[in-house]
């Protein structure tokens, strides 16, 4: 990721899904982004993930990138692109 200062979570999604539209958009818009999931679930045992453990996914930009990545996202929720915030 370009830019300067370490990323920073611009926006948190309910999930993957969401997460990568959010990307798209602030790619669409020239801000660098990534998906980062903290909480990953994986087993060799088919066993149900537990219901304690967050889906919620960040999408994170640069520091110095993060107001304009958050207006860019605010234009994209006005414009409906986004669904709105909770």
């Amino acid at each position: 990721m370009s830019g300067h200062g370490a990323p920073v979570d611009a926006f948190i999604a309910k999930d993957a899904a969401e997460a990568e539209i959010v990307r798209g958009v602030l790619e669409g818009a020239g801000i660098p982004a990534t998906v980062f999931a903290e909480a990953v679930a994986t087993s060799v045992f088919p066993l149900p993930v537990p219901a304690t453990l967050d889906p919620r996914v960040a999408v994170r930009v640069p520091a110095d990138r993060a107001d304009e990545a958050k207006r860019v996202l605010a234009d994209a929720r006005e414009a409906g692109k986004l669904l709105p915030a909770d």
